[in-house]
């Protein structure tokens, strides 16, 4: 609750908070125990609390209680909000239960860091930059990095995030939102502008060629123009139902998409309507232009489409890859729908990742080649790296999985026919490989290469997008220095020595290279 109180001549008490006392807690939102420290966030719109309730609290400066954070087992002594790296979207709290809590301003809890012996008293947030310090009465001082540069988590959306992508040049991410907004980033998590227009969930984003275009596609039918600035620059109407891809031809000033109502629409950068076809059999997902522009390929229920240019600028169909009928004993179909698909580089094979938690690799005409299975449910992404021979998926089950030495067509071909199976074989040499990426915390719905093929970033219902360098994430001894950095000094601590010593020794007689001294 607030008061209104006089105001002096030089300063004035405007507002005050009060506790709970005397009051059925039902009836008052704030602490019911003393309050030990307070922070406003950069903007100046919000204020952070931390209580002997063993809670902190998010209010607005009218007085509105936001959010109560609860997680901590004793008083919480401090709060701090960062106000650099995550643009004051991060909130740090410490507690005499000897932790320290990472929250988002959602009031959802990024982490728990435990190291401190005792009690915490302190906390503060080193200015730019990726780490905060903390003050215990176990005599220590700990600074905690936030960002160990294999993983960077991107904190801004409200809602669960469909799609992201790099541009051209690998300096913008940009990501898709059922918050129905999209978003653009720099590479350290920096928001750099929101787009805000639709009235429903941002399902796709996807920048023109050149990178100084995007356009999104969402559930209000819509697809928008915009500039990299922020400025939108054409509506694209005609659809009849929620937009499920959009992408750019790499060749011309032509977008295509494909939504619910079944057609698949090509359109100028003015917003004219170029052509309109409908789309035979189940549900249209996604669509892909192949890196000479000539090809499009469509998932359609649990088959492709491959269209092909005419010389009028026109699309026409001319392959099915997959579709079979369950009861053919040779289909190698997929056994529910495509949700995404991708060419390779060198437009010789494409991908699909299905509802049936698999994917396969096919050549244009419909030869299948293999399946890749290593997903415990649906494959909502796959994109290939920018040479080939890699191929990430994106799934349901939280994670993602990396595919190492792909074989080209050629190869793939001449195994099958050498051996005589209807398949390759992938323990073949050079064996398909797969690293599993886990930092996701709820379904996985995209992910994507860089165009150097050195990092990915991932989006997921978790409101979060995952920036990672690869060749970090996929290096197991990095991974592990990485992870003894990280840790520091709290696996000297005799409770760790004595209850897990494999970990205090695979860290401590080991020489590892610092995140500082990476190449």
């Amino acid at each position: 609750m607030w008061k209104k109180q006089a105001s002096g001549n030089s300063f004035s008490l405007f507002d005050t908070f009060e506790s709970c006392d005397n009051q059925l807690l039902d009836d008052c939102p704030g602490h019911s125990d003393d309050v030990n420290d307070v922070a406003i966030t950069p903007d100046g719109q919000t204020l952070i609390s931390a209580s002997d309730d063993q809670t902190v609290k998010i209010w607005q400066l009218d007085g509105t209680l936001l959010n109560t954070l609860t997680g901590h087992l004793d008083d919480v002594e401090a709060v701090d909000i960062d106000d650099a790296i995550r643009g004051g979207k991060m909130i740090a709290s410490v507690s005499r239960d000897k932790s320290i809590k990472l929250w988002h301003i959602d009031g959802s809890l990024l982490s728990t860091l435990s190291g401190h012996t005792s009690r915490v008293y302190d906390v503060a947030f080193k200015p730019n930059a990726m780490a905060i310090a903390s003050a215990s009465r176990d005599k220590t001082i700990k600074l905690w990095r936030l960002n160990n540069d294999i993983v960077t988590p991107f904190y801004g959306h409200s809602s669960r995030v469909y799609d992201v992508t790099f541009s051209p040049n690998n300096e913008i991410i940009a990501s898709a939102s059922r918050d129905q907004t999209a978003k653009l980033w720099d590479h350290e998590g920096n928001l750099l502008r929101t787009l805000v227009g639709h009235t429903a969930e941002v399902e796709k984003v996807t920048f023109s060629p050149d990178g100084q275009l995007l356009a999104t596609g969402s559930w209000d039918y819509t697809i928008k123009l915009w500039q990299t600035d922020g400025v939108q620059i054409a509506d694209l109407l005609g659809h009849t139902g929620s937009i499920a891809s959009v992408d750019f031809s790499p060749k011309e000033a032509i977008i295509a998409s494909v939504a619910a109502d079944k057609t698949l629409r090509l359109w100028d950068f003015a917003g004219n309507l170029i052509q309109t076809s409908q789309l035979s059999g189940g549900r249209a997902y996604d669509i892909e232009f192949s890196s000479d522009g000539q090809l499009i390929a469509i998932a359609v229920g649990n088959s492709v489409q491959i269209w092909e240019r005419l010389s009028t600028g026109q699309y026409r169909i001319i392959h099915k890859i997959g579709g079979c009928q369950l009861l053919d004993s040779s289909c190698n179909s997929h056994t529910d729908d495509i949700e995404e698909l991708s060419f390779s580089p060198d437009n010789s094979i494409i991908a699909t990742g299905s509802r049936d938690s698999t994917v396969k690799v096919w050549d244009l005409e419909g030869t299948y080649l293999y399946t890749l299975s290593g997903h415990d449910s649906e494959v909502e992404g796959v994109d290939f790296s920018p040479i080939g021979n890699q191929l990430v998926s994106a799934s349901r089950d939280g994670t993602l999985v990396v595919w190492q030495h792909l074989p080209s067509l050629t190869a793939a071909i001449a195994s099958i026919a050498h051996g005589k199976r209807t398949e390759f074989d992938l323990d073949s040499p050079p064996p398909i490989t797969s690293h599993v990426l886990k930092g996701h915390s709820a379904e996985v719905y995209a992910a994507t290469f860089s165009s150097d093929g050195k990092q990915l970033v991932s989006s997921s219902a978790d409101k979060t997008i995952i920036f990672w360098e690869l060749d970090a994430a996929l290096n197991l001894d990095r991974l592990i220095a990485y992870g003894c950095n990280w840790t520091q000094d709290y696996l000297k601590t005799p409770e760790v020595e004595k209850s897990r010593p494999h970990v205090h020794t695979l860290c401590h007689h080991k020489k590892h290279e610092s995140p500082e001294e990476k190449p």
